[in-house]
């Protein structure tokens, strides 16, 4: 991690709406971890414990399946935070492509694509829906060093 920077990893539970509603307890995020690559700081988050059997289920049908991330930078000023710096809309879609008998995969920031590949199994696109790897966020500026910061997912 960069001397400039400290960042903090914040969990928020990532509740499902009421209308999901089964025997297991719904996701959650666990666990953040951040790191910086030069001044691009980088996110990686999961689900626990995985997608709930209704997604998996549409994964399943065929339909186009999303998860949404929210990734929100925020500066902590010991008992509180001080404002939303920045935020991010990571969204991950699959979708099954019965002729290939394989999924399509897209990823998208803020609504731009950032890519398209294909996944030969179901297991490798649930895995794909639940999880945020080493994505890069928040480009960190000077204003900012020195300052305690938070992402909160």
């Amino acid at each position: 991690m960069s001397s400039r920077f400290l960042v903090l990893a914040f969990v928020l539970s990532a509740g499902l709406p009421p209308r999901v509603a089964h025997a297991q307890s719904p996701p959650s995020v666990p666990g953040v971890s951040t790191f910086f690559t030069g001044r691009e700081l980088r996110v990686t988050a999961h689900l626990e414990p995985g997608l709930p059997p209704e997604i998996r289920a549409r994964l399943s049908s065929g339909l186009a399946t999303t998860t949404v991330w929210s990734i929100g930078l925020f500066v902590f000023r010991n008992l509180w935070f001080d404002g939303k710096k920045d935020e991010r809309l990571y969204q991950v879609t699959a979708t099954y492509r019965p002729a290939s008998g394989d999924y399509i995969l897209e990823r998208r920031m803020d609504g731009r694509l950032l890519e398209s590949q294909v996944l030969p199994t179901k297991d490798e696109a649930e895995r794909a829906l639940s999880k945020v790897s080493a994505l890069p966020c928040f480009l960190m500026g000077g204003h900012l060093t020195g300052k305690k910061l938070v992402v909160k997912v």
